[in-house]
């Protein structure tokens, strides 16, 4: 029992005297499991690092995959007295610290990576340190994998002096998240498959106008023609490929009653591939309130970075009463944005740069989800009327 009380003093010693960074961030540049990436950490220490003391960082699980070859030459050591972007003053490094160089170490492939000061000048108290970790760096060639499993992860920082004495200490947090991808066929020989054309059977006649769409399941551009057996080449009329070239559509001014209209489609993917064949959008315009495939509930869906939009965009077919467009826009149409941030983050939307009302609070694991009960009618491109989420806090991670 004396023996254990001993050396609870002992470690608890240093951290009495240590004090908490008061700024502390890691921007890396991908965050998608086991990809080898780069690191751009940033911390402002409380004390100063004298020289000959160190710089420690330390991956809390031995998840992260430091390349073998990770050396000095991967590592980039900037302090400014004044801004953490502005009047750098970059450090000398080398594999063993001297008089006028900065040391580099690593411990083992999984960190922790220590940079112990040159013996002639520390670093002041109130410095912002960035410290710049791969090939990201002027002469960086190995870089750091992430973790294979996708969770929250703190990287670990602390200072100390010549004999080892803690000064600052704190953690930076990443976030690994699975590859957000779009699932299109990646074939470069077959020509591009198209499905769910619309509209078709029996639509409104009076409407004022018809939405006509398609998709692919490869990126393409696409053409049509109101007449068949044209290829890809000599057709004129162009389609508006949206999602990168998976959804297509062309406006049909307006419709006669009585009248069946026919399109005839082909496309050409990325790799060159032209449609051989007519792919035919066809449908009939029937009495003022037809029916059909096409009216009813409409969907409309878009894209934020880093999580995604979805719209309660219900609409019927056109009625009577001097026309309307065709799908109907929604009565009263409402946003949600969804998406994945720092677990227990708070979250607000902005439009061109303006907080809007609606905030939300992340998850334990990042989710979030954000509500706009009413946005008026209108298409919102980027940038002159974006939509995105984005955190009103940082998180502050609690002492160790």
């Amino acid at each position: 029992m004396f023996f254990f009380a001993a050396a609870l003093s002992f470690v608890q010693t240093p951290l009495a005297r240590a004090s908490q960074l008061s700024f502390v961030s890691d921007t890396i540049s991908d965050s998608r499991p086991s990809l080898p990436i780069n690191h751009a950490i940033i911390f402002k220490t409380t004390s100063g690092i004298p020289a000959s003391g160190k710089i420690v960082i330390a991956f809390e699980k031995p998840l992260f995959s430091v390349d073998p070859l990770f050396s000095y030459s991967d590592v980039d050591l900037a302090f400014s007295t004044t801004s953490p972007s502005e009047a750098l003053v970059e450090r000398s490094l080398a594999a063993i610290p001297d008089d006028t160089n900065d040391g580099v170490a690593v411990a083992s492939i999984g960190g922790p990576i220590t940079i112990t000061l040159s013996s002639g000048s520390g670093i002041p108290a109130g410095s912002y340190i960035r410290i710049l970790l791969g090939t990201n760096t002027p002469r960086g060639t190995y870089q750091i994998a992430n973790p294979s499993a996708t969770a929250s992860y703190r990287i670990l920082l602390n200072t100390y002096d010549a004999a080892g004495g803690a000064i600052d200490y704190g953690a930076a947090m990443v976030v690994i998240l699975p590859a957000v991808g779009v699932g299109v066929n990646t074939d470069k020989v077959n020509p591009a498959v198209l499905s769910n054309g619309l509209p078709s059977g029996t639509i409104p006649s009076n409407v004022t106008g018809v939405l006509i769409s398609f998709n692919t399941d490869t990126y393409a551009t696409c053409r049509y023609m109101t007449y068949p057996g044209v290829s890809y080449d000599a057709m004129t009329n162009i389609t508006t490929d949206n999602s990168l070239g998976t959804f297509h559509t062309f406006m049909l001014a307006s419709v006669v009653r009585g009248n069946t209209y026919a399109f005839y489609v082909r496309c050409e993917d990325f790799a060159g591939n032209k449609n051989p064949n007519d792919y035919i959008i066809s449908f009939y315009a029937g009495d003022p309130t037809g029916t059909g495939l096409g009216g009813g509930t409409v969907p409309s869906t878009g894209v934020v970075t880093g999580g995604s939009i979805s719209s309660n965009n219900s609409g019927g077919g056109g009625g009577g009463g001097g026309g309307a467009p065709y799908p109907a826009l929604p009565a009263s149409p409402s946003l949600v944005i969804s998406g994945v941030a720092m677990p227990s983050a708070g979250i607000t939307v902005l439009q061109d740069g303006s907080a809007l009302f609606n905030t939300a609070v992340a998850d334990s694991s990042g989710n979030f989800s954000v509500s706009i009960p009413s946005l008026p009618q209108g298409t919102y491109p980027s940038p002159s009327k974006s939509l995105m989420a984005a955190p009103l806090r940082s998180l502050r991670t609690p002492r160790q």
